[in-house]
C-alpha cells in the first residue's frame, strides 16, 4: 500500500482529523453539515476530489478546527488545485506565512518611516500610474509636497526597494515584503503608528462610508492572554494579505490598521487598614 505524507496531503489530513475527532459516521455527519448525500465528504475522506471551500468551512466547524488549522488546510488544498506537487519551499510558506519576509530593526526602518512611502511604493504598481507631478500629488490627496513624494521615490531606489529599467527609464518595484519588529521598543515604529492613527481619524470625515470599514470592541481580557492575542491579530493581518492579495488590475491603496490596547490600569492591591 502506498503510504501518504499528511504533510502534502489535505484530504489524509481531513481523515485522520475526522477519524480522531468525529463521533459521527459520514453519513451522519454530512447530513449535520447540511448536505442530502453522503457521497461529497466521502470522495474527499477516501482522497478522490479535494474539498470545495464550503465543504472545508463546513468540516473544519464540525472538528473544531482553529482558524490557523482552517487557513493552513484552505492553503494547502489550493496549492494542491494547481497540480503541480507541492516541494519543500511551498510547504514551508504554508506553515508560516512570513516566510520570504525581511524583517528590518528600528535603525533600517527609520529612513522608510514616512506614512506616505509604501503608498507610492504600492501606486508605482498600478495600471494608470505616471511619473508626473500632477498625479503624484492628486493620487495622495494633496496631503503630500511633490518634491517629499519625488524624495521618497529617490530614497527607494538608494535602498533596493525599486529600480529603473535601463532602456525605458521605467519604476520597477523590486520582490518582496518588509516588516517592522515586532515588541521591540522604538521612538521611530511609535512613530510610524502615530502617523497613520492621525490617517486613520482623517479617513473618518474624508471617505464616506461604504470606502472605509472602522470596528470596535471593548471587553473585559485576562492581561496574560495579551500576548496570543497578538499573535492572532498578526495571523489575521496575514490571512488578509493572502485572500486580498493585489491583482494586475487593482488601481487605488488601501491601508489595513489593527489596534488592540488596555483602556484601564491595572489593580494596585493594598493592604486593608
Amino acid at each position: 500500500m502506498k503510504s501518504v505524507d499528511l504533510h502534502r496531503d489535505p484530504c489524509a489530513q481531513l481523515r485522520e482529523a475526522f477519524r480522531k475527532r468525529s463521533r459521527l459516521s459520514i453519513r451522519a455527519a454530512s447530513r449535520r453539515m447540511g448536505y442530502r448525500s453522503h457521497r461529497a465528504l466521502g470522495m474527499v475522506l477516501e482522497g478522490k476530489r479535494l474539498p470545495s471551500p464550503r465543504l472545508l468551512a463546513k468540516l473544519s466547524r464540525q472538528l473544531g478546527f482553529s482558524d490557523m488549522e482552517e487557513s493552513r488546510l484552505r492553503r494547502l488544498v489550493e496549492l494542491k488545485r494547481t497540480g503541480e506537487e507541492p516541494d519543500a519551499q511551498s510547504l514551508a510558506r504554508i506553515e508560516d506565512p512570513l516566510r520570504g519576509t525581511l524583517t528590518l530593526p528600528p535603525e533600517k526602518f527609520d529612513p522608510l518611516s514616512d506614512w506616505y512611502l509604501f503608498v507610492v511604493k504600492q501606486l508605482i504598481e498600478c495600471p494608470s500610474f505616471e511619473f508626473t507631478p500632477r498625479y503624484l500629488e492628486a493620487r495622495l490627496g494633496r496631503q503630500v509636497p511633490v518634491h517629499q513624494i519625488i524624495q521618497a521615490i529617490e530614497k527607494m531606489l538608494r535602498l533596493g526597494l525599486l529600480r529603473r529599467e535601463k532602456k525605458t527609464g521605467r519604476l520597477v518595484v523590486e520582490p518582496g515584503k518588509f516588516r517592522s519588529t515586532h515588541d521591540v521598543p522604538s521612538a521611530t515604529i511609535r512613530r510610524y503608528h502615530r502617523l497613520w492613527l492621525k490617517r486613520v481619524a482623517e479617513s473618518i470625515e474624508r471617505h464616506a462610508v461604504d470606502e472605509r470599514e472602522n470596528l470596535s470592541l471593548t471587553l473585559r481580557f485576562d492581561r496574560s492572554r495579551v500576548g496570543e492575542a497578538k499573535q492572532f491579530l498578526r495571523y489575521v493581518r496575514e490571512e488578509f494579505d493572502r485572500r486580498f492579495a493585489p491583482a494586475p488590475g487593482d488601481d487605488d491603496v488601501f491601508q489595513l490598521a489593527m489596534h488592540f490596547f488596555p483602556v484601564t490600569e491595572p489593580v494596585v492591591r493594598t493592604e486593608k487598614l
